[in-house]
């Protein structure tokens, strides 16, 4: 971290979930305490996660278990953001997502309908799958060549777990731009204005006071610079390549959110 950092800087801290604060299901150390410190010094405080095979309540619990301070009405997804999409721009349309089932109930519940027959189908949908299936990419391509508009949630190549990564929505997004040719039309989580657009409108403070703290460059920390905010990269999470974070450039480079509590 460079010297000159001190929270007092910032009235607001944006933090990614996975990778950041906690991995698979057990919290960071000096997560809990980061949260509690930073809110007690009156800091808004937003969590956003392209994770799609959760809810904010269930993002939240991890958290809470390790005491903290943390509300679901606080996290922002990238479900809830491609939801909000889909429900004023395709209610009673169908679909097929390449994800989970939380995530299709969740379409579902935006007034969407479900299908698996490709020359029904109006859209797809590709997101955390980790049940990921040749026979699920195949239907996906096929649906695609019967000309259905084309979405995802997310684009995360990896999503961390604890040892290793798992193939995420990147990865798919690839296999089926070799099938068809295809690419989506446009996606939802982080770095897009959409995520950018839904974080600025629950935070009451000017981009230049708030701090993103992520463990990705190519999303966390290009979102955060897209969006005029500073930055925080963690050592935790995803494995980061040299020539990445020199690209995306992180006003401060942490071990682990704990030195988010300095003071200068």
């Amino acid at each position: 971290m460079t010297n000159n950092y001190s929270h007092k800087h910032y009235s607001a801290f944006i933090f990614d979930l996975d990778g950041t604060l906690y991995l698979g299901e057990t919290p960071l150390p000096g997560a809990a305490e980061t949260i509690n410190f930073l809110k007690s010094s009156g800091k808004q405080i937003r969590y956003v996660s392209n994770k799609t095979i959760g809810g904010p309540t269930d993002y939240c619990a991890i958290l809470e278990r390790a005491g903290a301070d943390i509300f679901p009405s606080e996290i922002i997804t990238a479900t809830n953001v491609i939801k909000s999409f889909l429900n004023k721009n395709y209610e009673g349309k169908t679909f097929f997502a390449i994800g989970e089932e939380t995530f299709i109930t969740e379409i579902e519940s935006a007034g969407l309908i479900y299908s698996e027959k490709p020359d029904k189908t109006d859209l797809l949908l590709v997101t955390l799958d980790r049940e990921i299936s040749d026979s699920k990419i195949s239907l996906g391509a096929e649906i695609l060549n019967n000309g259905a508009a084309y979405y995802a949630a997310n684009i995360d190549r990896t999503y961390p777990v604890p040892g290793k990564e798992i193939w995420d929505a990147g990865q798919t997004i690839e296999k089926l731009g070799e099938i068809t040719g295809r690419l989506p039309a446009d996606h939802f989580g982080k770095p897009s204005p959409h995520m950018i657009n839904e974080i600025k409108s629950r935070l009451s403070t000017v981009p230049g006071k708030c701090l993103l703290c992520g463990d990705r460059p190519e999303t966390d920390i290009y979102m955060g610079r897209l969006a005029g905010f500073k930055t925080a990269l963690t050592a935790t999470g995803v494995k980061k390549e040299k020539k990445m974070i020199e690209l995306y450039k992180p006003d401060y480079y942490i071990d682990s959110v704990i030195e988010l509590t300095r003071e200068n």
